[in-house]
């Protein structure tokens, strides 16, 4: 009921979003304050006659326009009876009337999708991000827009670096040309360049520095293109589709909020490489699935016994027994638009200690937990069941290659995964 109320938008707004379910129109008695989870939306005072009372005086009645943007039509139903107990159960007399608009088209805040795609692939040895992979040559970053956009978002914002942006848009482009939303409208692209010199006035950079800032740098990079609530994820890696279905109702819940974030954690388990050790990041939470800190864990593997074991880099310990179900970090994020602001108040006071540093790198992680534990802000841990998977090395793409084969076949997606 909360999530759909935080829903609501303001009339005046509609520039925003457009009408597409219903209208709620209470008359309500002077003096009442519209509940918590109603936005008012047009006030009009009414003088009735017949609401002369015995003192001669007559009453003033108040009508309240609400406008409630909701999911499925048959929750109307639900909905108004609920605003109805309420209203009664404060003992204020109310008379609900239920208006029904409906459009061709369901129409809510679309969630961008940020993709960082700034990374060179240098042990890869080339270009991975626009690698083929899947039947039709489909690339891991064609698969996670395919979700995404399944997902609700409508739009995608690549990050990357000027030497390769020329042929990476263009092929986007006409790649993914005259592909549309469910909903019939354009899937929107925008390109944002990464760069070492892209950083905030009065710092002057090291001309011996080579290595990028980091990803939260790169995030940085979208601020003048994204004003909505967006996800974060690695350009070359396969989240799955449920993922993005978490993401993507996380965050159009919390679409006009601040000062709170999520993480998408993945159980160790389903993260695990065929080919090797990986090091992975744990989420560790709070009883309100509230992110406490990240620990990183190196030379993470299954052993003979079945169990997986790792090296803790924050207290030394190694070959330390894991939970396989323990929730890790992906590089999956959702963030809200005052993000931006707060993390470059952030980069800036890394800066003033890092400028002249040559790798120091300035991390996602290291921005959540400096709010966190500087200004209250909050991250929610959300779980996923998904299956993490990913190219490292090129002795990993036969594997992956057989993976998306796999999931074509169980007719997880189709085959080519768009139809023009």
């Amino acid at each position: 009921m909360g999530k759909a109320m935080n829903l609501a938008v303001h009339l005046l707004d509609l520039s925003v979003v457009t009408l597409d379910k219903s209208f709620l129109v209470s008359d309500l008695k002077t003096g009442l304050d519209p509940a918590d989870d109603v936005v008012l939306v047009h006030k009009t005072d009414h003088y009735y006659e017949s609401d002369r009372g015995k003192d001669g005086i007559t009453h003033k009645r108040t009508s309240l326009y609400v406008l409630v943007i909701l999911g499925d039509v048959p929750e109307f139903l639900k909905l108004s009876q609920f605003i109805d107990l309420y209203l009664h159960k404060i003992n204020y007399f109310c008379e609900i009337k239920i208006l029904i608009e409906l459009t061709n088209t369901q129409k809510k805040m679309k969630p961008t999708l940020l993709v960082l795609a700034a990374g060179m692939g240098s042990r890869y040895g080339g270009l991975k991000q626009m690698d083929g992979l899947g039947p039709n040559g489909e690339t891991i970053i064609d698969y996670s827009i395919y979700d995404a956009v399944h997902a609700g978002f409508g739009k995608v914002v690549y990050i990357v670096r000027e030497y390769f942006r020329e042929q990476f848009e263009q092929t986007v482009k006409e790649k993914y040309s005259g592909i549309t939303c469910p909903d019939g409208t354009p899937l929107e692209f925008d390109f944002v360049i990464q760069e070492l010199d892209k950083i905030p006035s009065g710092f002057k950079l090291n001309p011996e520095r080579q290595k990028p800032w980091g990803t939260a740098h790169a995030v940085l990079m979208a601020k003048d293109v994204i004003h909505e609530p967006f996800a974060v994820i690695n350009g070359d890696d396969y989240y799955g589709k449920d993922s993005f279905k978490i993401l993507g109702d996380w965050l159009r819940a919390h679409e006009g909020t601040t000062g709170t974030s999520c993480i998408v954690g993945f159980e160790l388990d389903n993260t695990l490489s065929d080919y090797g050790k990986v090091s992975r990041g744990i989420c560790y939470y709070d009883k309100d699935l509230h992110l406490t800190g990240i620990a990183e864990h190196l030379n993470i593997g299954k052993e003979a016994d079945g169990k997986v074991y790792g090296d803790n880099s924050v207290n030394g310990e190694t070959h330390v027994e894991l939970d396989g179900k323990a929730l890790c970090s992906m590089n999956m994020w959702g963030f809200t638009p005052d993000y931006f602001q707060l993390s470059e108040e952030v980069f800036t006071s890394f800066l003033e200690k890092n400028i002249n540093e040559l790798k120091k790198e300035f991390y996602i992680p290291y921005v959540v937990d400096v709010l966190m534990k500087e200004s209250g802000y909050k991250c929610e841990v959300l779980s996923t069941d998904s299956h993490w998977f990913g190219v490292t090395y090129k002795e990993d793409r036969p594997g992956v290659v057989a993976k998306f084969q796999e999931l074509v076949d169980k007719g997880v997606y189709p085959t080519p995964l768009w139809k023009k």
